[in-house]
Formats: structure tokens, sequence, C-alpha cells
């Protein structure tokens, strides 16, 4: 979870586009503490509930937009 997490934190504002929204793939769905630490960054979690089907669990969309900034910042060199 935590590797997830600072993945998407490190890629985020190297992306093309400024980044509005961060999704985590999982290939089962994660306890409740880890989706708690994902949602309090504003990072959304999907994961395979079976073959071909995925459900989705939202960040709070206050944690979401407060971290947009952080998302969008790029780094100087």
């Amino acid at each position: 979870m935590r590797e997830a997490l600072a993945q998407l934190l490190d890629y985020a504002p190297h992306t093309p586009e400024p980044a509005v929204r961060l999704t985590a793939l999982f290939p089962t769905r994660p306890a409740d503490q880890d989706l708690a630490l994902l949602h309090c960054y504003g990072i959304y979690c999907v994961y395979r509930t079976h073959p071909l089907t995925f459900d989705r669990t939202p960040a709070p969309q206050e944690a979401r937009a407060s971290m947009m900034p952080l998302w969008q910042q790029r780094q100087q060199n």
C-alpha cells in the first residue's frame, strides 16, 4: 500500500497534463486501514471483485481537492 502511495505521489507532478485524480489499482480489496491511508491523500482505489469486474472506492472530495496542488506541483531542477 505504501509503495503504491509513494509511486503515485512521486509520479503525479510529472504527468503531461496536471493530475486531477489519482487512483491505485489492486488485485483484491485492501484492508480498511489501507483504504483510509489512500483516502487521506485523496487517492481513489480500484480493486478486482470478479474476473473482468472491478469496484472503485472514491476518496473524499475534500481530501482530493486539498491534495491536488501537491500533485500538480512541478519540481524545479
